[in-house]
């Protein structure tokens, strides 16, 4: 005999089941875009999941994208935001399980800043443009215009004085608003690309300027004066090409770098140098470089996509070789409370064109 309502409900579980391994089949196959770790990069699972369309049967993903950072709030560390070059701002609200794009939903973001204390409101740059949002992404307005077509390289709120805001370009300049953003001015113009601005996490009067191939720089005042420390790194060769600084958010006076020379810290604010020994020899190019927030021992970095993890401040590395992807790993960040939690975001890898014949030029 036949029973509609056993049919009608075989058929409705073997689409779902058919969904189901659909989407699990897709989720497997993602190769770029923001990874995991829960072991301390041990091992690695993907984390760039947007939604399912089951119209098309299609999965979302913020896979084929360039992840250039990845910015957790303040107070809700479930809340991580990704930077995309590509595809504007993302934010997940449940450590990477899923995602969804912000009011900012197109272009290349290159940094953000969130308010510690009203974490609905926002700082980007994007291109020319700094914009700000007071809904925590949902809608945003431009509030500063480079009219000299530099491109804005970093933004931050000093979560001293939350009206002071600063911000860098690649034509090395860097901008302060004393104001929330209505009005700013230039603080500072070291006329080199500034790749990174970085805020003592302990003191925001004391700033880091990261600047292409110069080294770095450093204030005390809260950018009134600056201190050039090329010659402090200058027995390293290769030292001033600096991929990556990181301030010890635990102590301010040990500072570490990666650079072209290799890894380097300082224990007396930058005064004093000394090499971290690594598997590797110099010229290297790393591409991330990280620090575990609460253990200055524990390091990881990458170089295209082969990490490497130390435990006890360079004494030993391990080389990790399984991470589930080809593409290069560009940022890496512990979280900031389970640091046993890494994540990763990776470089989207343009497809090389076939055939014999190139391409008409438009």
């Amino acid at each position: 005999m036949f029973y509609p309502k056993i049919a009608v409900f075989f058929l409705l579980a073997s689409s779902l089941t058919f969904v189901g391994c659909n989407l699990q089949r897709q989720a497997t196959q993602l190769d770029g875009g923001v990874f995991l770790s829960l072991d301390y990069g041990e091992t690695w699972n993907t984390r760039s999941f947007v939604r399912f369309e089951t119209k098309t049967r299609r999965l979302i993903s913020i896979n084929d994208v360039t992840i250039h950072r990845l910015i957790f709030d303040p107070v809700n560390p479930s809340m991580v935001y990704a930077l995309t070059k590509e595809d504007g701002l993302y934010v997940t609200e449940n450590d990477g399980k899923e995602w969804r794009k912000t009011g900012l939903s197109a272009g290349n973001i290159t940094a953000l800043s969130v308010d510690p204390q009203d974490t609905q409101r926002l700082f980007a740059a994007r291109g020319k443009e700094i914009l700000r949002s007071i809904d925590q992404g949902t809608t945003w307005e431009i509030v500063f215009t480079d009219t000299h077509n530099a491109l804005l390289t970093d933004v931050d709120i000093d979560f001293y004085d939350l009206q002071n805001v600063y911000a860098t370009t690649d034509s090395g300049t860097v901008l302060k608003s004393l104001d929330g953003g209505v009005n700013w001015e230039i603080l500072y113009v070291p006329g080199k690309e500034i790749r990174e601005l970085i805020l003592d996490s302990n003191d925001s009067r004391i700033v880091y300027l990261v600047i292409k191939s110069r080294g770095f720089q450093k204030s005390i005042d809260s950018g009134v004066t600056w201190q050039d420390f090329r010659e402090k790194l200058a027995e390293f060769s290769g030292a001033t090409t600096i991929q990556r600084l990181i301030v010890d958010p635990q102590n301010s006076q040990h500072i570490l770098i990666a650079s072209t020379f290799g890894l380097l810290e300082s224990f007396d604010a930058g005064a004093s140098w000394k090499p971290i020994q690594t598997l590797l020899t110099a010229p290297l190019a790393f591409s991330a470089f990280a620090l575990d927030p609460q253990d200055s021992q524990r390091m990881y970095f990458a170089i295209k996509n082969l990490m490497h993890k130390t435990e006890d401040g360079g004494l030993t590395w391990k080389t990790i070789e399984n991470f589930p992807s080809k593409r290069p790993v560009i940022f890496l960040i512990a979280h900031p409370i389970e640091t046993n939690a890494l994540y990763a975001g990776t470089l989207k890898v343009e497809k090389k064109r076939r055939g014999i014949f190139p391409q008409p030029a438009k």
